[in-house]
């Protein structure tokens, strides 16, 4: 009996020793599985999203020929298409003194440096204005100032018209180069006299006077040092007011100064003075007639190359910039 109750007692130990290694092990799994679950669970994807990319300008740095910095600015408001018409104008011309948008008349209007017009005419003033109308693309180019008539050069040379047209040439060289030019109607009555000088020691290069000795247009050149140049053309009425004059500074070949006077369009008129440090230009400043400062632009460099162009309100607050 005693045996009995002996075997039952071990019997309900082992029992409950099973039972407690059995919980002991589960919760053992249990305790090493939870953090596993909470772990993945707590995991967060990161959603990268793409920064935003600032459009590039072309900031014409490498261009052989000068450009004010406010026309890179409006050329950069153009689109592809637009920008290629002006691109191949620039190429053609060799350089602005001037573009801008007429946002009122949606044109793009620019004074060229070097007329793209080839009339086979002498050179007078050699300056001419092009409009681009932005809806049509259609390009009207129209000179500044009196610009000769269509093979003029070969009707002189050969005196095909030598009713209308009297020519004095210096024939010392060729090509021959215009010194004096008299214009006639159909009645032989004097309309106009053009005169040349391509002497070091005169400062006026052309003139055109009427047929009472008024003047008409005239184009000064002045030298002062070894590097500074200004380049003046003129232009009045038969009255003798003054209609337009266009004022160039270089030192060297870079533009330091222009002055633009249209008393036609008043919306043109300005004056544009260029800073340059190692042959760069870094600064540019434009005004308008009353010499009131507009606009101030400043360029970026590095390594040379032209990187960025702010511009600047006359309340110098930063209106836009625009980076290559």
């Amino acid at each position: 009996m005693v045996a009995k109750k002996v075997v039952i007692g071990l019997s309900v130990t082992i029992l409950a020793l099973s039972i407690i290694i059995y919980c002991a092990i589960e919760n053992s799994l249990m305790t090493k599985e939870t953090p596993k679950a909470e772990e993945t669970n707590t995991k967060t994807q990161q959603i990268v999203f793409p920064q935003k990319q600032e459009p590039k300008y072309d900031l014409y740095s490498s261009t052989l020929y000068d450009l004010p910095f406010y026309s890179i600015v409006e050329i950069s408001k153009l689109a592809a298409r637009e920008k290629k018409v002006i691109d191949e104008l620039l190429e053609k011309a060799q350089g602005f003194y001037f573009l801008k948008i007429d946002d009122k008349n949606n044109k793009i209007i620019a004074l060229l440096q070097n007329p793209v017009s080839n009339n086979n005419t002498y050179a007078r003033h050699s300056l001419e204005v092009v409009e681009i109308s932005l809806e049509t693309f259609e390009k009207h180019t129209y000179p500044l100032g009196y610009s000769g008539e269509v093979d003029e050069i070969i009707y002189a040379v050969d005196g095909i018209k030598d009713k209308s047209d009297n020519w004095n040439f210096n024939k010392s060289a060729e090509p021959y180069l215009p010194l004096k030019h008299k214009k006639y109607n159909e009645k032989g009555k004097l309309l106009f006299t053009e005169k040349w000088d391509y002497s070091a020691e005169s400062e006026i290069k052309y003139q055109m006077k009427n047929h009472k000795g008024k003047l008409l247009s005239q184009v000064n050149e002045t030298v002062s040092g070894e590097s500074n140049f200004r380049k003046e053309h003129v232009f009045y009425d038969e009255t003798g007011k003054l209609l337009r004059s266009i004022n160039i500074n270089y030192d060297g070949a870079n533009i330091t100064r222009f002055t633009f006077y249209d008393i036609d369009n008043p919306q043109n008129n300005q004056t544009i003075i260029s800073e340059y440090q190692d042959g760069l230009k870094v600064r540019e400043e434009i005004f308008n007639e009353n010499y009131e400062k507009l606009y101030t632009l400043n360029a970026e460099y590095k390594n040379g190359e032209r990187k960025c162009i702010t511009l600047i309100d006359r309340e110098g607050d930063e209106i836009l910039k625009i980076c290559s």
